[in-house]
Parts: structure tokens; sequence; C-alpha cells
């Protein structure tokens, strides 16, 4: 009497599942995706969902409406452009975000900060400058609609890696 079923052993109540929404694809715990510690990822990254990092990492990542976590483990040598970045581990690049950058006591960071608010911790290890100018130009162009991702070019051993490449050129030729 109260048990009742459909043909196909589902309640009537029950959609089937032609006609049931499609799950959306989540991490665990909501914690987004994650870079292993055994990964080395080189290139350009986007997304739309936060990302920790426990491997190394070069290049950009560009995840503006996003969190960036770096672990303990994490190394970066990327510019990143986020809207909240931790470092735990070790980053070196541009770190643009348009909310806060926190950087841990384990962290080690050398490069530059753009962001509205920087939090560090006792013990953090920091080297470069730090641009809190909500109307910097660093912060419009990152986070502005029609901005693309960049190589490092703007990263600090950029100008000096190029002028390496072009005396190894040079001597090669």
């Amino acid at each position: 009497m109260f048990n009742k079923t459909n043909s196909d052993g589902r309640s009537p109540a029950e959609p089937s599942v032609e006609n049931r929404p499609a799950a959306k694809p989540t991490a665990p715990n909501g914690a987004g995706a994650v870079i292993g510690a055994s990964l080395n990822i080189e290139g350009v990254m986007q997304g739309a969902e936060d990302l920790q990092i426990l491997g190394a990492v070069q290049g950009t990542i560009q995840l503006p409406n996003n969190k960036v976590t770096i672990g303990q483990s994490g190394k970066v040598s990327a510019d990143v452009v986020a809207a909240n970045i931790v470092v735990e581990g070790q980053a070196d690049g541009n770190l643009i975000a348009s909310g806060c950058v926190t950087l841990h006591k384990s962290a080690r960071v050398t490069g530059r900060i753009v962001a509205p608010r920087v939090r560090q911790e006792e013990g953090g290890y920091f080297k470069g400058t730090i641009d809190m100018d909500t109307d910097s130009e660093a912060l419009k162009k990152a986070f502005s609609g029609s901005a693309k991702p960049k190589a490092v070019s703007e990263h600090p051993r950029a100008a000096q890696d190029a002028q390496q490449d072009a005396a190894l050129a040079k001597s090669a030729g």
C-alpha cells in the first residue's frame, strides 16, 4: 500500500535517470583543484575554482575569482592572479590579488605583491615590493575582463633570463 514503485523500481516521486539534473562536478569537501606534491607543471593555468598547489608550477596562474593556496611543499615560479592568495610554501614572481595576500610563517616569497590587503605572519620571508594601492594599474590590468594571461614577462628574473639567452645565442652564432 505505502511501498508503491514504478515498473523500473523507482518511486513515482523520483525522476528517471534521464530526467535528473546533471550533478555538478565538485572536489571533495569543496576544496577545488589540487596539484599534488609529485606534479611539475609549466605553462598558463586558467579556471574557475579554488586551487591548492603542493607540487611545482612555472608560468602563469590566472584564477581572478578564486583562491590560490601554495601549500608548504609547493614551489611556484609564476605570476599568480587570484581573488585571494595564501602562501605557506615558496613563491617567486608577481602575486596579484583583488582581496588579500597572506604569507604564513613557513612562506618564502621573492617578487612583487599587489593587493589591497597583505598579511604576514612572524617568521615568514619576503623579499620584494608591495603595492597596496587599490587604483594600481597592475590590479586594473589583471582584473579587467579583457586582460589575457601573459607569459612571465613581468617576472623579476625575466629580463635577466632574456639577456642570458641573447648572450648564449650570440656566442653560439
